[in-house]
This record gives C-alpha cells, sequence and structure tokens, in this order.
C-alpha cells in the first residue's frame, strides 16, 4: 500500500456522520409529583415509541422546589443528583425483555459516579454556585449529577491545597440562601447511570415501544436544612416538602437525523438483527449490626449477566437520613475515628488481590494497592477525595473504571460455576449498611419482533 503525505493529496473525502435531533417525551401521567419523606415515589413513566436513537446522549429533565427554611437557616442538598432517584427500569413493552432496573439509584451512583466519570468529562459538568429561589431563577442553568466544588463550603473532606486549585475536587453538598425556597432545574444526561445501557454511545433502534419508569426517592435522602454554611449536619431538620414540577418533567431523546444512517439501522435490524454484550448494574444492601468484625458473602450468578465485569462495594452511615445519607468516608461515619481498619475480599474463600487483606490503619492499603490504578483518570483526583467517597472496587476487567468498554467481552466467566464474592472487615464498633455494586455483563438480541436480553 502507497500512503501519500496530506499536503499532497488532494482527493475529495465524503465523511458520513450522525446528525442529533432531540425529541421532547412527556411523562404519561401530567401534574406535579409531591415527594414523601419516607418512601419512594412512582412510579413516572414515559413511552419511547419505535425510532433510532441513542441512549448515552438522552436526558432526564425535572425541577425540584424545596419551600423557605426559616430565617438564619439553609436548604441543602446531596451535590450527587442521582441521590433523587430509587430506582430506574427499562423494558420492552412487546417482549417484557428488561434491559435495565437499577435500585438503590442514590447509593449505586454515590459509588460509582465518581470512579467511572472521566475528568475531562466531570471538569465541564454544569453545577451552579447556589440554586434557584423561583423557577424562573433555576431554569437559567441547570444541574447536571455530578459538579466541582465552588466553594470550600462545598465539600465535607479535606481540601487539597497542596495543589492549588482544590475546585477541581468532587462536590459534596448544594446549599441555598438563608430563609429562601430553593429551586433546582435538573437535567440528568443518561450516561450518568453508568455501565448500564443507558449509558450505551450506539445508535439503536426498537421496533416495539420501550417503557421507562423512574421512582423518585424520598426528600429525606437528599434535602434537609441546617443552621450553618460552614458545617452542614449542624442544628439538621427535615425540610417540610418536597415538589417536582409537572411541567418541567420530561425525557430529551436523542434521534438520529440522518436519514441514510436512520435507515440503514432499521433494515439491519428488520431483517438480520443485532446482537451485542451490554452492562447491566445490580446493586444489594447488607444491613450488619454493631460489630467489630463484619462480613457478608453473596452468590455471583447469571442472574447478573453471563460475566461479571467488577464489582464495588462501600459502607453507609445505618441511618441514611439527612447529611448523613451519603456519607460513605472511610473515615467520618463514625465521628473521628477511623470506619474501616482492614479488610479483604474473596472468590470461593480464595483472596482476589491480596492474601494479606488491606491494612487500612497502618499503610493505606485499599488506596495504593487496593483501588489506585482503576480510578486513574476519574473524577476522583487524590487520596483526599478517594478517602471521603470510599469505595472498593475488585475489577475483573483490570481496565481503568471510566475507560471500561460495557460493549467488549470481558470480567470474569459465571456460566461455568458459581463464585461466592465474600468481604471480610474490621470496623469501628458500628452499625453499617454496606451496598455492593455488581456490574455484569449480558447480550441483547433486537429483531422485528422486538429485543431479547441473555
Amino acid at each position: 500500500m502507497t500512503e501519500i503525505d496530506t499536503s499532497l493529496d488532494y482527493s475529495g473525502k465524503e465523511f458520513t456522520h450522525s446528525t442529533p435531533h432531540y425529541r421532547n417525551v412527556a411523562p404519561q401521567t401530567s401534574g406535579d409529583v409531591t415527594l414523601s419523606a419516607t418512601s419512594t415515589s412512582g412510579p413516572t413513566s414515559f413511552i419511547i415509541s419505535s425510532s433510532v436513537f441513542n441512549p448515552s446522549k438522552s436526558r432526564l429533565n425535572f425541577e425540584i422546589s424545596l419551600p423557605a427554611c426559616g430565617t438564619l437557616t439553609f436548604n441543602f442538598v446531596q451535590a450527587n443528583l442521582m441521590k433523587m432517584i430509587s430506582r430506574i427500569t427499562l423494558y420492552d413493552q412487546n417482549t417484557s425483555s428488561v434491559l435495565a432496573d437499577i435500585n438503590n439509584v442514590g447509593n449505586t451512583y454515590s459509588i460509582l459516579s465518581p470512579i467511572a466519570t472521566t475528568f475531562e468529562d466531570f471538569v465541564d459538568k454544569s453545577h451552579p454556585l447556589v440554586p434557584g429561589v423561583t423557577s424562573a431563577t433555576a431554569r437559567l442553568i441547570p444541574y447536571e449529577d455530578i459538579g466541582k466544588i465552588r466553594t470550600t463550603t462545598n465539600y465535607l473532606g479535606g481540601i487539597d491545597t497542596g495543589a492549588q486549585n482544590p475546585y477541581f475536587q468532587l462536590r459534596n453538598v448544594i446549599n441555598g440562601g438563608s430563609d429562601t425556597a430553593t429551586v433546582m432545574q435538573c437535567s440528568i444526561p443518561f450516561s450518568a447511570f453508568k455501565h448500564s445501557f443507558f449509558s450505551l454511545d450506539k445508535n439503536l433502534y426498537f421496533p416495539q415501544n420501550l417503557q421507562l419508569d423512574i421512582y423518585f426517592e424520598s426528600f429525606s435522602k437528599f434535602a434537609w436544612k441546617g443552621t450553618s454554611l460552614v458545617n452542614p449536619s449542624t442544628g439538621e431538620v427535615a425540610v417540610a416538602s418536597a415538589v417536582l414540577t409537572g411541567s418541567q418533567m420530561l425525557l430529551q431523546l436523542y434521534t438520529e437525523g440522518n436519514v441514510m444512517l436512520s435507515t440503514q439501522i432499521i433494515q439491519k435490524v428488520m431483517s438480520s438483527g443485532i446482537s451485542m454484550p451490554f452492562g447491566y448494574v445490580s446493586s444489594s444492601r447488607f444491613a450488619v449490626a454493631t460489630s467489630t468484625s463484619q462480613s457478608w458473602t453473596i452468590p455471583l450468578t447469571q442472574a447478573y449477566g453471563k460475566r461479571v465485569l467488577y464489582t464495588a462495594f462501600a459502607p453507609f452511615n445505618s441511618v441514611e437520613t439527612l447529611s448523613t445519607s451519603n456519607n460513605h468516608s472511610r473515615n467520618g461515619i463514625t465521628a473521628g475515628t477511623s470506619t474501616i481498619e482492614s479488610y479483604n475480599t474473596f472468590i470461593n474463600s480464595v483472596p482476589i488481590l491480596s492474601p494479606g487483606g488491606f491494612n487500612v490503619l497502618t499503610r493505606g492499603d485499599d488506596y495504593t494497592i487496593g483501588n489506585k490504578e482503576y480510578i486513574k483518570g476519574s473524577a476522583l483526583q487524590n487520596v483526599n477525595d478517594f478517602t471521603y467517597n470510599w469505595v472498593h472496587i475488585d475489577n475483573y476487567s483490570r481496565s481503568k473504571i471510566c475507560e471500561l468498554d460495557q460493549t467488549h467481552v470481558d470480567g470474569l466467566d459465571v456460566t461455568s460455576q458459581q463464585a461466592n464474592y465474600q468481604l471480610q472487615a474490621n470496623t469501628t464498633a458500628t452499625a453499617l449498611n454496606w451496598y455492593l455494586v455488581i456490574v455484569g455483563q449480558k447480550t441483547m438480541t433486537i429483531t422485528s419482533q422486538g429485543v431479547q436480553v441473555s
């Protein structure tokens, strides 16, 4: 093959590219949604009619309002907006095949968002300094799923002053003004639902309708009011209410506007079909009573997919309300102590990475040999962020989590034998809720009859 220097190549080139066309899809029921303080609300359902669309480039938009909080009192909201969602499901109405069913969304993506979001994506997230006090002011700049800190009061961990630019750290809280209402316009990209069908950057055609169901979280899990901007937990009490504005609730579906490309995709599905692997996210919760030795075991079966790409877990405060609802710091679940002292993970009683386990108290093994390799390039930029947004990853694909391609066949094969995944941890004497996220890999086959998942 002869190569020609580009300065001598005068041939024209034709480039066929995807053309975006956003289609607004309204929910099946209209009107405001008043959230509960103690239970989930929903579902809010959307019907995605037959079209060529890209899941990862689509968006969920909604507006949430908290009432005025009182003199010298401030409204606070968890800065990871995924905490506002309890469960999200997507299935084919014709075949009933489930493309996604993610429960515990708030804690699942409290764990995954920091490690699975690339730094490049993280730094340009929209996250205003303060929310609006009316709908008119809120709608000017929306909040996306996560964002950078804007002031030191937005961050509950240790500020990385040595970097001389601490504002690239992950934001923990959003605060309103004193004695004002809080109104937030939220625009969550589906790419935020990391390593699931929603984050697939593929143009896909489904001949039958898909149904998207969203269950919103109780507002005590993501909102509260307090008396100090310096310490959001000071004087904290529940807000009186939280309302989703019905007129602002919509799904912005990224559809293919290039007729030639969409026709080719449709023809392929209707003739030979399309089959491809994709990520399937599941989560489990283990409530462990007060003890200094904590453990749990779970079988990794084909229910999670034929392969497991990685597992990630973290311990949360057993109360999980108000300012503590998102707390999975290894140093702060019990004030002034290190919650996790040492631990190890196993498959079928065999240590996965380190036979001697991970010594947290005296060596920081959890960061240096346990997880640093897998979180490079992500929104977790330093050990301070890692400590506050603590997670342990067992990665069977070996790639950086934020660069993992869910469509590559990889990971731990669980089709031939059952693998029992186990944690053993030495902790301070405190009750903990451990959340385990299992990112499996399933296969979807789309034909003229609809989609089948295996």
